[in-house]
């Protein structure tokens, strides 16, 4: 790899050590337990992983042994830079203008969909018509959690065809997906409002029959939670009274899901009690819109709802007549207890 990177992408690639990488290039063919060893030295590290069978490593980007340099190079650029092509690439290196820098600046490390916390935030504002719910069946997200639905408890897998190059293979029994969607391609998608645009294949099949080179493995709850961010724009889904009391379940796993603007601040908040969303809001002194972005991504992954049972901790002030007959029933057990004695 060294030479690769000396000879082949010289001025484009260079070996590095420790902090100043942007990604790494794992063997996992080789000792047993590398790949763990390595998350556990580089937590947060983008990489690819290289074998001769299909990994399974969240949030790196699969090879295949021998690995094509060609397909190397565009994981590369997808990974550091966030261009699938070394023609393009070679467009936005040759630009001289500062505006033209900082946006590719912009589409950086964390521009593809990975297993790993990422700072590039997803737009939560309310669109300009100020529109404060949607309905998620008029877009993709909608579809998708219809598939899952359909798809509880079967062993299969969903083939997503979204375009041309457009990859994304869900696994619902495992709770992973294999994506090669970039973040730019996961905003389009997220916006799309048209059956023709998009398709759902079930199959009976797994992961170890499926195309995986240039793919990775990422959780389809944070494949949910990335995408409910982006189609909500800090709307709610429809139905959804923000007036009423909503349960969050419990502390979603904010280190292995997209980063979620104030989401420790609003979880921290919301999990001990249901509350309403406008509630929370004021509390915390934040835009609704983000509270509403929260709740339609922990709504889409089954972590929050309207709080109807009792096993939700639904808080609720008792009747007055319910009060007097329990005092009233108390009271009567007590006599009939000393007129018994």
């Amino acid at each position: 790899m060294a030479t690769i990177f000396k000879v082949v992408y010289k001025e484009r690639c260079e070996v590095a050590t420790g902090e100043q990488a942007d990604l790494a290039i794992v063997d996992l063919d080789g000792e047993t337990g590398v790949w763990e060893s390595f998350r556990q030295k580089f937590p947060n590290l983008s990489a690819i992983v290289l074998s001769e069978s299909p990994s399974t490593a969240e949030g790196a980007v699969y090879l295949s042994k021998p690995a094509k340099l060609g397909l190397l190079w565009e994981s590369i650029l997808r990974l550091v830079i966030g261009l699938p092509s070394p023609d393009e690439f070679a467009v936005k290196h040759e630009r001289t203008s500062a505006v033209m820098e900082s946006d590719t600046t912009a589409n950086g490390v964390h521009s593809t969909l990975q297993d790993t916390p990422s700072n590039a935030v997803p737009p939560v504002n309310a669109p300009a018509d100020t529109v404060k719910n949607f309905n998620p069946e008029d877009y993709f997200l909608g579809h998708l959690l219809a598939c899952l639905k359909e798809c509880s408890g079967r062993e299969c897998s969903i083939n997503v065809r979204c375009g041309k190059d457009q990859q994304l293979v869900l696994f619902p029994h495992e709770g992973r997906a294999l994506s090669g969607l970039s973040s730019e391609q996961l905003e389009q998608l997220s916006e799309a409002g048209s059956s023709d645009e998009f398709t759902f294949e079930i199959n009976n099949s797994d992961a170890a029959t499926c195309e995986a080179d240039g793919l990775s493995f990422i959780s389809i709850d944070y494949l949910l939670w990335d995408l409910s961010q982006r189609t909500a724009r800090g709307r709610l889904p429809a139905g959804t009274d923000s007036c009423k009391l909503f349960y969050l379940r419990c502390w979603p796993n904010f280190p292995r899901l997209p980063q979620t603007p104030h989401g420790m601040r609003i979880a921290s908040l919301w999990v001990g009690e249901p509350r309403t969303l406008d509630d929370i809001a004021t509390s915390l002194g934040i835009e609704e819109a983000e509270v509403y972005s929260f709740y339609s991504a922990a709504a889409a992954t089954g972590l929050a709802g309207p709080a109807k049972r009792q096993v939700d901790g639904l808080i609720e002030p008792r009747s007055a007549i319910k009060k007097d007959v329990l005092k009233r029933d108390v009271r009567n057990a007590i006599l009939r207890h000393l007129d018994n004695n």
